[in-house]
């Protein structure tokens, strides 16, 4: 029997060529990835400043501290706060006593209707008191402020000069701080001075009155 012809058309399939990669892309290396580096920081002009200001300021009051404590400045220290307590006002036992004589209204030609009060002041302190003032305040039945006047001890008014002067006049004499003749200056311990307290235009619901101290100055020594 004759042999099949072999037909040339027909091969048999080339063995398959392994798949390798390219040469090319075989040392190829993958690239780094590496942050750029950060710019440098900047000092601030500013906080420069504060440093050297907080240096100056811990050199000066070290060196402050440390002549404080020296022998010579801490005497002078101590001399410093003796003139200080010798200088405050001391506190001085005493008292001035205000008695009231009299309350009276007055009709007058030139100053209207006033309202008088009269009294004294004592000098209860150990030592002369000069320029002593009173003032006095009315109050309505309900106890509230309507009016107040001062007047300076020593400046006594009658009945007679009242009804007689322009209240301008009135105020004048009240207002004379050291009294008629220096009766309120130098008051020595003990001595009583007059005051009149002299209001004007009163209002109708006047009720009462007080009297207070207003002022009594140390002589000074």
């Amino acid at each position: 029997m004759p042999s099949p012809v072999r037909d040339e058309t027909q091969r048999e399939p080339a063995p398959a060529q392994e798949s390798r990669p390219s040469r090319g892309h075989a040392n190829r290396a993958k690239p780094l990835s590496t942050p750029l580096p950060k710019p440098g920081r900047r000092i601030s002009i500013v906080s420069i400043l504060v440093t050297l200001v907080v240096i100056l300021v811990v050199a000066i009051v070290g060196t402050a501290v440390f002549f404080f404590f020296q022998p010579g400045v801490f005497d002078t220290r101590k001399a410093i706060d003796d003139f200080i307590s010798k200088s405050a006002t001391k506190v001085e036992p005493g008292k001035i006593t205000l008695t009231t004589q009299s309350a009276v209204y007055l009709s007058t030609q030139q100053a209207g209707d006033i309202f008088v009060i009269r009294g004294e002041a004592i000098n209860e302190y150990k030592n002369p008191r000069t320029a002593i003032a009173v003032k006095g305040i009315l109050y309505n039945a309900q106890g509230e402020i309507l009016k107040s006047q001062t007047a300076y001890c020593g400046n006594p008014l009658s009945d007679a000069t009242l009804t007689s002067l322009p209240f301008n006049k009135i105020e004048e004499a009240m207002a004379n701080q050291f009294g008629d003749s220096l009766a309120n200056l130098d008051v020595a311990p003990g001595k009583a001075v007059p005051f009149t307290i002299v209001f004007r235009q009163l209002p109708a619901e006047l009720s009462t009155y007080t009297v207070e101290l207003a002022e009594a100055r140390p002589v000074a020594q």
